[in-house]
């Protein structure tokens, strides 16, 4: 059995502008960092040996674009 947590929290997103030059900038966003369970536990029916082992993952906080890049931006 999986037990699901969830929770909805409204928080100001962190951001800055990065020029570019030229009057173009890119917004970046914080993406928060966290740590979860990769993989599928190995009594999952259908489970294929490349699913594991599950194991877990940390990824670190980071910035990336707020939106698709432009041509311009580019």
């Amino acid at each position: 059995m999986v037990e699901l947590i969830l929770r909805k929290e409204r928080k100001r997103a962190r951001y800055f502008t990065e020029s570019l030059g030229d009057q173009i900038g890119l917004d970046m966003i914080l993406v928060p960092g966290g740590t979860f369970l990769m993989g599928s536990p190995e009594d999952e029916p259908e489970r294929i040996d490349r699913e594991g082992p599950q194991h877990q993952v940390t990824v670190p906080a980071f910035f990336m674009g707020r939106y698709p890049v432009t041509q311009a931006q580019w």
